[in-house]
């Protein structure tokens, strides 16, 4: 039987995947390999859980920190980068004024939370320099 990506088991490896369910509707995918007489299950919320905890360990930043300033900073930097992108193919120029306009429009009509400067360290137009944000 040739293997199914698609979620069926690969039973001509000894390989299968499950998807188990708790009594509070969490779903957890598992993973079952069988060699010979030994059967090994890998749980994939384990696995990433674990994963994650290791890696939080090692940082020496606040991760949790980091994804707060990002929640600004992201959709920030996107809003320059699509302003950017319209006055480049369009022959246009705007004033920072017009800018902070944009961005204090969009922030009203969206409710998020913008700051055009920092979006503004992190992003710079690509002909200020040689690299830049794709």
């Amino acid at each position: 039987m040739p293997a199914n990506i698609s979620g069926t088991p690969f039973n001509s490896f000894g390989i299968s995947f499950i998807q188990k369910q708790s009594c509070w509707r969490k779903s957890d995918d598992i993973l079952r390999c069988s060699m010979g007489q030994r059967t090994i299950k890998l749980s994939t919320n384990t696995l990433n859980n674990r994963i994650l905890t290791s890696v939080a360990r090692q940082s020496t930043k606040d991760i949790n920190a980091w994804k707060r300033d990002e929640r600004t900073v992201y959709p920030s930097r996107v809003i320059n980068q699509g302003i950017d992108k319209y006055c480049a193919e369009n022959s246009r120029n705007i004033s920072s004024e017009v800018r902070q306009r944009v961005f204090k429009l969009i922030e009203k009509d969206y409710s998020l939370k913008l700051n055009i400067i920092s979006s503004a360290k992190l992003y710079q137009p690509s002909h200020n320099r040689k690299w830049s944000f794709r």
